[in-house]
Parts: C-alpha cells; sequence; structure tokens
C-alpha cells in the first residue's frame, strides 16, 4: 500500500503550495461549487483546470484514480480540461518536497510517467491542453476554410494577391498562383486572430498617446471596432481595413501592416469580401480557443502550402521537437537577471515555431510574476528571427505577438532575407549574407533593400552581430547540391551557388550541403562567453557522413557538444513534420575549457518520441536529472577527445550495449581489428555503374554480369549469384568508363542500403567476380589466390554475424535509420578483425558450411539457427565469449528499427 492518507494530503497541500509559489492558481483537496468530487490539486488556468491525482509510490493507483477522474470530467461531475496523474516517491515529507524534487507524472491519457521536478512541472500545466482540442484538426478545419475561400476568387484575384507575395514570378503557375493566394487569405487569418486576441486584452484601454504610424499625438476615434462586428459588417473588407489601421496607431505594425496589404489587392467585388468573412470569422472561432495560443496553427497551415520544400530545405519543427530543443538550450542558469541583456536569433525561422518554444520556456523559468513585463521584452529586445519567406516572416511575427496580445510593443526583430537577385541586381544567399561580418565589427550592415511592404520588423537590426547571440536556435535548411536553389532559373541558381561558395571559402561549412553552411553561421552569431549556445534540428545522416567530418570536428573545438538526441520511434523518427527522413536534436554550448576537461557529450536514443508539448516537457525535465524511463529510450556518452576526431557514437544503435560493443570493436578492445579499407579496395560505387551501363535480360558480345538489385526476397544466403546482364552505354565516353569500372569487379560485395527490417544479409560472396547496382564491390590486396578465397569468405562470415551487424550498423550514415546509408568512406572504416591464418580457415570453413542456409530476418535473430552457428563460429575463431554473441544477437533484434 502507499502512504496514509493523511501523509498523501499533506503532501497534496505542499504540492498546491510550490505551484502557487511558481505563479499557477492551485488549491489542494478542492472540492469544486456544485461538485460532490474532491480533487487531489486543482489548477484554474483561466482558460481551462487541470485536476492532479496523487498517490505515494503508486504509479498504477495515480494512474487508475487520473483516469477516474477524466471519466468523471466527460461526464461533467466536475470540471477539468486535462488530468495530470502523480506519484510521489517513498519517503518523501513535506518538509523536504520543494520545487526541485522529483516526481514522476503522466498526462492522460497517456500511460508513461516521466520523473519530473516541481519547478518543471508548472511549464507542463502550461502547456497542456483542453481535452479534444487537436491541434491538427483545429488546423485542418482552418486550411479547409482558407481552400474553400481561395477557390471562390477568379483568376485575376488569386493573380493580385500573388504579386502581394514574394512569389518568384518566372514560376508562377495555375498551381502556384492558387497556392500563393492561399497563402495571401493565411496572412488576412493570422491577422484576424490576434485582432480577436487583442479584444479579449481589453483593447479599449491601450488607446495611444502617441501615433505609432506618425509620432504625432492620436487623435483619432477610440477603440477599433471588435473582431465580431467587423466580421458581421456588411462592408467586411472595409471594416477590417478600418480597424487595422487604427490598431497601427498602437502598433503591432508587423501584423497588421501585411493584412491591410493583403485586403486591398485584389479587385474589390463580392466574391472577395464573402472569401475575406468566411476566412475571418473561422479565425474568430479558433481565436476563442485559448488552447489555439499554444499551438502553431498557422505554421502547420503555411507548411502545407510551401511547394518549394524539396529545393530550400523549409521543414516544420513539430512544436513537440521545439518544446524539448528549447529546454535543453536554455537552463535556469543561463538568463541574466536582467532579461533584457540576453539574446538569442533563428536565423531560419519560418513561422517561429523554435522562437515561440524558447520565449515560452524562458516565461516558465522566470515565473507568472514576470510574464507580462517579459513578453515585451522578450518581442522588443531578446528574441530576433530571420527568413527568405515574407509569408513566413509574418507568420511568426503573429505567433510572437500572441505571447501577451494585450501587450503593445513598438518593434519587432523579424525580418525577411533576400534569396534571389535584389533590386540592385546584387546575388543574395538569405541569412548566409550575415558571415560577411567580420568578427570584432561595431555593427551589422546588411545593406539590403528594405522597400515599404517587404519588411516585416520595424526595429534596428545592428544588434545582429558576429558573437553576439546567447541562443542561437535554428531548424535551417537541408538540401543537397544537386537540388538547393532549384525553384530559380538555371542562371540565378548557378549565381546562388557561387555566392555561397564566395561566403563559405575557408569555412568548414561547403556548398555541397546548406546543413554545414548554417552551422558554420550559427558558431558565427553565437557569443564567445561560456555558456553561449547554438542548437539546431539536423538530419541524423550528418552525425556520420563522411563530408561533415570537418564540421563535427571544428564544432568539437568550438563547443562543448552537451546534447544528440536522436530518434528511433518508428513512427516518428524525424523531428520536422514534412519529412520522413530521420533527424537529431544538437546542442552545443561554449566552453573555454581545454578539450579533454570537458564533460562527456550525452547521446540520447529515444525509442518514444514525443508528440505532444507536454510530453516533450517532461522529457526535457528528465533529462535534465539524468534520468530517462527505460521504455523512453537510453542515454549514453562520449568523452570530449573522442568527439574532437569528428566520430560520434553510433547513432544508429538505441541498445547502449550495442554502442559500447561497436566502440570495442573500433577500439580493438573485444578483438584485434584493422579497418576494412587497409586490406580491400572498395569500390565503384553503384552510381558510377549505373552511371556507365545500363542492365538487360540479354548479353552482349562481352556478356558481362551484375548483382543488380538488393531483392531481400530472393538474396537470403552469403552466396549469392548474380542478376543481370549490363552493356556499356553507347557514348565512347562511357564506354571507357565501364570497362575501367568492369576492371574493378569483385567476388565479394556490400550492400549499400540494406533495409533493417527485411534484409537477411548485408554481404555476399559470388563464384564469379562482379559488379553491382546497390552492392559494391570490396577487392582484397593478398597476392596468394587461395588466402584471397577464405579472406573473402572469412570477411563474409564475419560481417553477416550479429558483430558484423552491429560494425555495419556503427559506421553508417543514415538518411533513414531504418535503411542504414553506406558510402564508400564508410565501408573503409568497417572495423574488421586481424585474422591469423588458423581464424581466417575456421571463418571460411563456417562460410562453406552455411553458405546457402537461409538466414532470417534480423527481428528474428534470436531464433535463428545459421545465424547462431555464425555466431560461434566467430565466437570461437577470435575468443569471444559465446555468451557475449546471445547478448549481441537478442539486442540487435530488439532494435526499433529492425522489428
Amino acid at each position: 500500500m502507499a502512504g496514509s492518507t493523511d501523509h498523501e494530503t499533506v503532501l497534496n497541500a505542499r504540492l498546491a503550495e510550490l505551484l502557487r509559489r511558481i505563479g499557477l492558481d492551485a488549491r489542494a483537496e478542492y472540492r469544486q461549487p456544485g461538485s460532490v468530487k474532491q480533487i487531489d490539486v486543482d489548477v484554474n488556468m483561466g482558460s481551462h483546470r487541470v485536476a492532479l491525482e496523487a498517490e505515494i509510490d503508486n504509479p498504477k493507483g495515480a494512474w487508475q484514480d487520473a483516469a477516474k477522474r477524466r471519466a468523471e470530467a466527460e461526464a461533467g461531475q466536475v470540471v477539468a480540461d486535462r488530468v495530470i496523474a502523480v506519484n510521489y516517491p517513498a519517503g518523501l515529507l513535506a518538509s523536504s518536497f520543494t520545487a526541485g524534487t522529483s516526481v514522476e507524472l503522466a498526462v492522460l491519457p497517456s500511460t508513461n510517467f516521466f520523473p519530473t521536478p516541481v519547478a518543471a512541472l508548472a511549464g507542463v500545466i502550461r502547456r497542456s491542453q483542453p481535452i479534444g482540442k487537436d491541434p491538427d484538426s483545429i488546423a485542418k478545419e482552418l486550411d479547409d476554410v482558407l481552400t474553400t475561400a481561395t477557390e471562390r476568387l477568379s483568376t485575376s484575384q488569386r493573380g493580385d494577391l500573388t504579386a502581394a507575395l514574394d512569389v518568384d514570378p518566372t514560376k508562377v503557375n495555375n498551381k502556384t498562383v492558387r497556392a500563393a493566394a492561399k497563402r495571401a487569405l493565411l496572412v488576412v487569418a493570422a491577422a484576424a486572430m490576434f485582432h480577436a486576441r487583442l479584444d479579449d486584452g481589453n483593447l479599449p484601454a491601450l488607446r495611444p498617446a502617441i501615433d505609432a504610424r506618425s509620432g504625432e499625438p492620436y487623435e483619432g476615434d477610440w477603440p477599433p471596432g471588435k473582431m465580431q462586428q467587423c466580421v458581421t459588417s456588411p462592408d467586411v473588407v472595409g471594416a477590417l481595413d478600418e480597424a487595422w489601421n487604427m490598431i497601427l496607431a498602437v502598433d503591432y505594425r508587423p501584423i497588421f501592416e501585411a493584412g491591410r496589404r493583403v485586403l486591398m489587392a485584389p479587385a474589390q467585388n463580392a466574391a472577395w469580401a464573402q472569401s475575406v468573412k468566411h476566412v475571418a470569422d473561422r479565425a474568430l472561432s479558433v481565436a476563442r480557443d485559448a488552447a489555439s495560443a499554444r499551438h502553431d496553427l498557422m505554421g502547420r497551415i503555411f507548411h502545407r502550402l510551401v511547394d518549394t520544400a524539396r529545393y530550400d530545405g523549409s521543414y516544420y519543427t513539430s512544436t513537440a521537437a521545439a518544446v524539448l530543443l528549447a529546454g535543453l538550450s536554455i537552463s535556469p542558469d543561463s538568463l541574466p537577471s536582467e532579461l533584457g541583456d540576453y539574446r538569442l536569433i533563428d536565423p531560419a525561422c519560418g513561422t517561429g515555431t523554435l522562437l515561440m518554444a524558447a520565449a515560452e520556456r524562458i516565461r516558465d523559468l522566470r515565473g507568472a510574476e514576470h510574464a507580462t513585463e517579459d513578453a515585451t521584452v522578450l518581442i522588443e529586445h531578446v528574441i530576433s528571427g530571420l527568413d527568405v519567406n515574407t509569408t513566413a516572416c509574418h507568420m511568426a511575427a503573429t505567433t510572437l505577438g500572441l505571447l501577451s496580445p494585450s501587450t503593445a510593443f513598438s518593434r519587432m526583430n523579424i525580418r525577411r532575407m533576400t534569396l534571389g537577385v535584389d533590386n540592385n541586381g546584387d546575388t543574395r544567399v538569405g541569412s548566409l549574407e550575415l558571415l560577411t561580418h567580420k568578427k570584432g565589427a561595431p555593427r551589422l550592415d546588411l545593406d539590403l533593400d528594405w522597400a515599404s511592404g517587404e519588411h516585416v520588423d520595424t526595429g534596428d537590426m545592428a544588434e545582429i552581430a558576429a558573437n553576439s547571440m546567447d541562443l542561437v536556435i535554428m531548424n535551417p535548411p537541408y538540401t543537397r547540391d544537386s537540388l538547393r536553389h532549384d525553384q530559380f532559373p538555371a542562371a540565378i541558381e548557378k549565381k546562388l551557388k557561387a555566392r555561397e561558395k564566395t561566403l563559405t571559402a575557408g569555412r568548414a561549412g561547403h556548398g555541397s550541403s546548406s546543413g554545414t553552411m548554417f552551422m558554420d553561421l550559427g558558431e558565427h552569431l553565437t557569443g564567445l562567453e561560456d555558456g553561449a549556445t547554438l542548437a539546431f534540428v539536423a538530419p541524423l545522416a550528418m552525425a556520420g557522413a563522411p563530408s561533415a567530418r570537418p564540421a563535427r570536428k571544428l564544432l568539437a573545438e568550438w563547443f562543448h557538444i552537451e546534447w544528440v538526441v536522436a530518434s528511433h520511434d518508428p513512427a516518428r523518427p524525424h523531428f520536422s513534420e514534412n519529412t520522413a527522413i530521420s533527424e537529431m536534436l544538437v546542442v552545443c554550448r561554449r566552453d573555454g575549457r581545454s578539450i579533454n576537461r570537458r564533460s562527456p557529450t550525452k547521446f540520447v536514443r529515444l525509442r518514444k518520441n514525443p508528440s505532444a508539448a507536454t510530453e516533450a516537457a517532461f522529457l526535457g525535465a528528465a533529462l535534465e536529472t539524468g534520468e530517462l524511463p527505460a521504455p523512453f529510450g537510453s542515454i549514453t556518452s562520449r568523452p570530449a577527445e573522442k568527439m574532437s576526431d569528428g566520430y560520434w557514437e553510433p547513432i544508429g544503435l538505441t541498445s547502449p550495449y550495442l554502442a559500447v560493443t561497436f566502440e570495442r570493436i573500433e577500439d580493438g578492445t573485444l578483438f584485434k581489428s584493422d579497418p576494412l579499407g587497409e586490406y580491400a579496395i572498395i569500390g565503384p560505387a553503384g552510381q558510377r555503374i549505373r552511371d556507365a551501363f545500363v542492365k538487360h535480360t540479354e548479353p552482349d558480345e562481352k556478356a558481362r554480369k551484375a548483382l543488380w538489385h538488393n531483392d531481400t526476397t530472393r538474396t537470403q544466403t552469403i552466396r549469392a549469384t548474380t542478376d543481370s546482364y549490363i552493356h556499356a552505354k553507347p557514348s565512347p565516353k562511357l564506354k571507357r568508363l565501364a570497362n575501367r569500372y568492369w576492371e574493378q569487379r569483385g567476388r565479394l560485395l556490400l550492400s549499400v542500403t540494406p533495409r533493417l527490417n527485411t534484409a537477411r544479409v548485408n554481404t555476399i560472396r559470388l563464384d564469379e567476380p562482379a559488379v553491382g547496382s546497390l552492392w559494391v564491390p570490396a577487392r582484397f590486396t593478398i597476392k596468394q589466390e587461395r588466402e584471397k578465397i577464405e579472406m573473402e569468405k572469412a570477411i563474409c562470415a564475419y560481417l553477416n554475424s550479429s558483430l558484423g551487424w552491429t560494425a555495419l550498423i556503427g559506421v553508417a550514415s543514415p538518411k533513414n535509420l531504418a535503411r542504414p546509408a553506406l558510402s564508400l568512406d564508410a565501408f573503409r572504416r568497417i572495423p574488421i578483425p586481424t585474422l591469423r591464418p588458423a581464424a581466417r580457415k575456421k571463418l571460411a570453413a563456417a562460410f562453406d558450411s552455411l553458405a546457402d542456409s537461409t538466414f532470417s530476418l534480423l527481428q528474428t535473430a534470436g531464433t535463428d539457427p545459421y545465424r547462431a552457428a555464425l555466431d560461434d563460429a566467430l565466437a570461437d575463431a577470435l575468443g569471444i565469449e559465446r555468451e557475449t554473441m546471445v547478448t549481441i544477437r537478442h539486442e540487435l533484434a530488439r532494435e526499433p528499427f529492425v522489428g
């Protein structure tokens, strides 16, 4: 049994007291008026209520009590829009119960409990949303309204709206015009939502003494019409325009200037008025739902409308990921006593999701008593955001403005950066232009044309200088060179890439990856004082890609790399909403100590990636304490000295045991090992074969064969045969290349992208040498043919063992964790055993005995007799305990992307 009722009652009273000190309206053992039910701790959030149901050392009982309370709330017996289960630790006394005490929490309907300090619980409660308020559903409803409103418009009206936005005229077609018109209506919806929130924030009391439009004393009528009045007006467009113009006298220029520009852009007729009314009416309805303020609804919709994400890397950071990254980046001791002295920037801010999460994190840490004054300081002085898209900037301004709608602000540092050729004919590449600012220079001259209507900011951007930021937080564009800027005509694309090369010359960031260029920019902007932080979302492949190694090495030199968080959740392997690639969160802090004195880097592998902001807040708080419940993943660490060599932990492995095993394989402590590249020539890459050959069903005069496909329904044994004939492509140059590549054929072929949930083998041996499209030859440099054949068989046996699979995943650069990608450099780096002749013969014999055995899927490796036999042979040959091999095999089968 848990503790006595009296003891639990005392703890409930203490918890309510602690929450009140943090700024929440909390009451213990509270019976709401008209109800016979008593709530352990009731928190009144104004717009909604949160009920906490607690037990002592009894999480199951706490959850069951919370579930009953949730059912009562749904039946109308109590008022509780969200219910949280609280499990107090055994032996907790009220006298030692502080804001730093860790309790376990679960936000229903989730059954997952997180260890969370009470101080962090306040942030979780603030982010909790009323039951049934699904932000994706709200966003979809508003999105549907925007679609309907867009379809009402004439072709010319859509064109007028397109002209009002930053749409490349060379790319205008029926699809882009519709999308641009819908984006314009989204601007109207955002302004309408903000207008409605101002109504709730006592707009009549905001009558300005000085007119922000002119700088003269304000003498006009006041207050502006309420949103409800404007929507029901016979002239809805005129009413909104008049109201928004009056509001501009207070300021809020970033929100309402763009809204007025869109209102007046198209031909004014009944269709336009009806579309505006339809959108504004729905925006008013959404705004009345106070819960929507904490969701980036505008961002969700905006990124559905951006059709250039493939080219410019415009990926929308999920709210949960933003909360987690901001929580890890902004620690309680990182904020100065004077908030106005703190500076943070997102140089690729999009719709402001990360900026909003950072602002909310700061407000959580500083407490409710500072909330109103902090809103103004955050907007006017602390936060800066840059983006290449005008509409995105407008959405960011609106999102930040919703921090405190009743707070007037005189400046907002959200600015559009030119991507393309500006009005002076100069080529500009967005925020990367900040790299032109020299370290130590007193101010930053952007030298850009901010013509009327093109900018969003209302302040002086001179404060954005090199090494001036306490926090740089971003989910920058990540696109490869072949796709980047393809939305532009070829001539402009060429100029943009040339400009990038000029800006990044001599830097770790290079022209083949926009991601490493922005990482360079992040360092350039981050302050030099200890504790200044760079935090970003990045493709997981960046943790292992050979091309990014120089950037990783310099990152370890510039900073202490504190956190690397990867998602191994098959349902959510990413932290951005509109991408399929696996991603990671990276948090780095300036640390003036020598590398060998810095703390180890913590690698977090999430088996469950939170989809809700509340769970992300829980997770961040748990990580701060160094705890992570096993069902959610694992934490391992890597010394700073090892990080400095540019090789990170094998992020593709979730199991801490397998991660350590890979380290032991690589450093030679499990068995003596060397990189495969020291014994064999690797290549040509499959792309080279596809460039020079075409597959065929019939032989040509040379009768060349290849293993072209990686068909896991066919390739299930470690001895294989070719599946295609190949012909050299007809041009003389390609014929010469084909002949050269054919000379590099081999009998041992390695899979380039094995799919972990369907692959049975990762390396095969052919009786006759060949090349592959999805397979890469490895040719050993041993002179004696008999020894070479033995080596091929031995290494094929090793790589298909549980140890070999661990080594292969460990060196991969996973674009997607389900399919670890291996470059030629990665293949060369695979650690293989340094085999003495006797061991080589044993493994070759194991290959011969198992060559035609059908191996099972990795998820059933624990019961596969053939893989067990292979592992036993390897254990005997290398002197490894068989029990160790059994553990590795079973851990491999448990990997999330294997199942």
